[in-house]
């Protein structure tokens, strides 16, 4: 009897572990979205920057850009969520600029490669003419420190 309870409970064992083990491989297979919107086409490239008319990168900050009511502007930033950090809008004049989209799009490598990064794409639409900047910092979301941190600032002068 005892024999018996023994091979009862060793076999109850290995099929929690096997249940354990097939869980955690289906969870490795499956993509991580982290919250961000990802490319739905079959590859996660970048948009064709070549054919963006206003775009700006990090290389840009504190630059002025000129623009027209009815452009688009279009940012492209650094990023790797996986660290736990991501972009934030800190100030936007939203009676001047309509965000039009955002995406994170992550840099295509091989799969399940945790923490290669990727890039954060936002596009503006201009709706009115004057003078505004936006402001974007990198950071984590549960820090409340603003100061010190990675940093975008683009002034902007829109033209009727």
């Amino acid at each position: 009897m005892k024999t018996v309870f023994l091979f009862c409970c060793l076999v109850f064992i290995l099929l929690i572990v096997n249940i354990a083990c097939n869980t955690c491989k289906k969870s490795k297979s499956e993509p991580v979205n982290h919250g961000y919107q990802t490319d739905v086409s079959s590859k996660n490239e970048l948009p064709d920057t070549a054919l963006m008319s206003n775009l700006f990168t990090l290389e840009h900050t504190g630059q002025v850009a000129k623009l027209k009511v009815g452009d688009t502007l279009n940012l492209l930033l650094k990023s790797n969520p996986t660290t736990g950090y991501s972009w934030k809008i800190v100030q936007l004049d939203s009676l001047t600029l309509q965000n039009t989209g955002e995406k994170y799009i992550p840099y295509s490598t091989e799969p399940n490669i945790t923490g290669s990064g990727g890039n954060q794409w936002y596009s503006f639409k201009t709706i009115k003419h004057g003078n505004t900047k936006i402001s974007i910092v990198y950071k984590r979301p549960w820090e409340k420190q603003t100061t010190d941190l990675p940093s975008f600032e683009l002034d902007l002068e829109i033209e009727p």
